[in-house]
């Protein structure tokens, strides 16, 4: 139990800044997103400070790229955009084969504490042969609470054990108003159908479901007894709801 209390009070310490406490009203007009590629910057910490120091950008909305990032990366990140009084809108994560440079679990849950009012896309995409992601149910559960108008939705379900993130029963469920793609890898059994079929009947603006390694229940099955397949299913249950746009496909990792 310390140890987690530990690591609640650093995700919590991270996302503490003037901009998250502040109140920013702003125009459409005035929502120039600056893009800050950081892929190959951010090895260390100490070298993504070096970069972002050297530059600076003068846009309050960030769009963030990033590959190798390692712990102690994010707080750099949130520091900075603290000083400039910027709001980061995208997050892209592309993560390789070593753990140590993935993005860590307290950092994702810093990120959506501190702007998850601001997120549109929050993406951890693999590269081939990467790993997942070794996130916790905690991630999981920030990301749901705190993200309010995410359009863009892309993550491992490897280690949502308790089926969280997907789970809209919960007190503070995922919200849905917004989000037109999700892209879910590793879905495997940490998902249920019944949590898929609410998913597409709720989120009304949804255009895109990707879903990796589909294997739905204990027999890794993800075809019903009438031989309908579980995209035709999920399409179908959307077209009910009044969403006929919804495009569901059903992948696996090496595709």
């Amino acid at each position: 139990m310390p140890k987690r209390k530990k690591v609640d009070d650093e995700a919590c310490r991270l996302a503490g800044s003037r901009r998250s406490r502040r109140n920013v009203v702003i125009s459409k007009a005035d929502r120039t997103v600056h893009d800050f590629d950081l892929r190959g910057h951010a090895k260390t910490p100490d070298a993504l400070k070096c970069y972002l120091r050297d530059h600076r950008a003068q846009t309050t909305f960030w769009a963030i790229k990033t590959d190798d990032f390692p712990r102690g990366c994010m707080q750099v990140l949130l520091e900075h955009a603290s000083d400039q009084e910027a709001c980061i809108q995208r997050f892209v994560n592309e993560y390789g084969k070593v753990y140590k440079y993935h993005l860590q679990n307290p950092e994702l849950k810093a990120l959506v504490k501190g702007h998850g009012e601001w997120l549109t896309h929050l993406q951890m995409t693999p590269m081939t042969g990467a790993p997942s992601p070794k996130l916790q149910g905690c991630g999981y559960r920030w990301t749901a609470q705190h993200t309010k108008i995410l359009q863009v939705l892309e993550i491992s379900l490897r280690h949502d054990v308790k089926r969280q993130l997907l789970d809209l029963t919960r007190r503070n469920p995922l919200r849905l108003e917004c989000l037109q793609e999700i892209i879910l890898w590793d879905v495997g059994s940490n998902t249920t159908i019944e949590q898929l079929l609410a998913l597409v009947t709720r989120a009304k603006k949804l255009r895109r479901l990707v879903l990796y390694d589909a294997e739905l229940g204990e027999n890794g099955d993800n075809i019903t007894e009438h031989g309908s397949s579980l995209a035709r299913i999920l399409e179908c249950k959307a077209k009910e709801a009044g969403n006929d746009i919804l495009l569901v496909e059903i992948m696996e990792q090496n595709d």
